[in-house]
């Protein structure tokens, strides 16, 4: 580093950080920070290079840089932005009622500069811990700053979305944009539009993807894209999978309406679903990624992108049953119930869908039935309880062939939901309050899958009452045939 830097030094700096701030302006927060740690290296000093740096490091979860980067502010005696480095990194960490002790402490002596990512960090710390009067009231103060206005509005957007308010998100997110264009900021529009079951704009604004900073990079750029059904006649499509697998196994019923214009589709699909995939969809040719050959095909797209070429609405979602029939009418006891609480916890509300198991273990007193634990992450009930046996760790395909042998199967909002109902599984999806846009507000049935029947919080965070209904649902049918 250049303690001393020469004035050309600070030139360039300054043009590597102006270009960062327009980057940042366009979502595109990669690229910002790449120009952002030139410009670090050669003024190291300069406290809006530093935090600047520490807001991306922590946007994009980069904890081991920021974790780094935060060993060298401190070196260099930049305390306040110690303090704000050290606040991102125990948010990151999930510490975060430490993240909002210590943020309420910083308020009362830091410098004013700094106040209003203090706002931010106690709305995100307080959004985890599920104190939502507390979010409102944070996000009030931060609007109450008219400095970089767009992002202040952005941010309450964006937690009114994560609130499942997606027409006051929308205001707010829409106003963001209105000042300034921002591609990470238009993807989050979407959401709020496709919640709202506007498929027209929802994925249109989701195509922003490929340049807001949440997106994955776009994958098989040397094939063009798909910019109009009327060229791609005879030609061969290459789609992929983008994202989770739940998404996958949710949109690929789109894949078939695309058969009307081409008969020559490659599906590319994660290696978990390769012989899912195989088995089911035997009219077209199933891939995994790193066996596709760039050469071999016409034109590309990905499988969300594919929903918005070809115009689907809400009320055209396309209907596709697979392997069993729909068993939700089957007359015997229930004696043999499958089960997934909880999902990836790296997703950024997954602390509101999943449940804990202290509170979903009760169900387990129904001596009369035997449980089998789908989700893969390790639970220390499976050994104290006789009647739970672990099967996550089996692949998809082998816990797909086992769905038909049990009464029902009790789910959050995780894979397995949707490998149930497109195996047509008599499925009961046990959904928090904010939940993901695909469920809309339904509270009883989705029009996504004909065997799922969903029983939803009537309040944030409450999973007592949807417990307590499952329990009384379960004594009932243990004894008793199903109506």
């Amino acid at each position: 580093m250049n303690k001393f830097p020469t004035e050309g030094n600070l030139q360039q700096a300054k043009e590597l950080f102006i270009k960062s701030q327009e980057f940042q302006n366009k979502g595109q927060l990669v690229k910002a920070i790449d120009n952002l740690e030139e410009a670090f290296i050669l003024l190291p000093t300069r406290d809006s290079i530093i935090n600047n740096l520490l807001i991306l490091y922590f946007t994009l979860k980069q904890r081991e840089k920021l974790k780094i980067f935060l060993s060298q502010i401190q070196a260099s005696q930049k305390q306040y932005l110690s303090n704000i480095g050290q606040l991102y990194l125990d948010y990151l960490d999930e510490n975060f009622q430490k993240c909002i002790d210590c943020a309420k402490k910083l308020l009362n002596y830091e410098e004013q500069s700094s106040q209003i990512q203090l706002y931010d960090i106690l709305i995100k710390s307080y959004f985890k811990t599920h104190n939502i009067s507390k979010v409102f009231f944070y996000s009030r103060k931060l609007l109450r700053d008219k400095s970089n206005y767009d992002q202040r509005l952005f941010a309450v957007g964006n937690i009114l979305l994560c609130l499942s308010k997606p027409r006051a998100a929308r205001w707010f997110i829409q106003k963001s944009l209105d000042i300034n264009f921002n591609s990470a900021y238009a993807f989050d529009l979407g959401f709020c539009f496709l919640q709202l079951k506007d498929f027209k704009n929802g994925f249109k604004y989701w195509n922003n993807r490929f340049d807001g900073h949440e997106a994955k990079n776009k994958l098989f750029t040397k094939i063009p894209s798909i910019r109009s059904l009327d060229v791609i006649q005879n030609k061969k499509i290459l789609i992929w999978s983008e994202q989770g697998i739940g998404d996958t196994l949710n949109f690929a019923r789109y894949i078939k309406l695309l058969k009307e214009h081409s008969s020559d589709i490659t599906f590319v699909v994660q290696s978990q679903l390769f012989e899912f995939f195989k088995k089911f969809y035997t009219d077209i040719k199933i891939f995994k990624y790193d066996d596709v050959n760039h050469e071999n095909y016409d034109f590309q797209i990905s499988l969300i992108s594919l929903i918005n070429t070809l115009g689907s609405t809400y009320k055209e979602i396309p209907l596709e049953k697979f392997g069993y029939t729909n068993n939700y009418k089957k007359r015997h006891n229930i004696s043999k119930v499958g089960f997934a609480h909880s999902g990836n916890p790296s997703y950024f509300r997954d602390s509101y869908r999943s449940i804990k198991s202290d509170i979903f273990q009760s169900i387990f007193s129904i001596n009369e039935i035997k449980f089998y634990k789908i989700n893969p992450h390790f639970e220390l009930y499976v050994k104290r309880y006789e009647n739970v046996e672990d099967i996550g760790h089996l692949p998809i395909y082998d816990i797909a062939n086992k769905l038909n042998d049990f009464d029902i199967i009790l789910t959050t909002d995780t894979f397995l939901v949707h490998l149930c109902g497109f195996l047509n599984i008599n499925c009961i999806l046990l959904l928090n309050y904010n939940s993901d846009w695909r469920w809309f507000n339904d509270y009883k049935y989705t029009k996504w899958y004909s065997s799922v029947r969903i029983l939803k919080q009537k309040n944030v965070s409450d999973w007592g009452k949807v417990i307590d209904i499952i329990k009384r649902f379960l004594r009932s049918k243990s004894n008793k045939k199903i109506n």
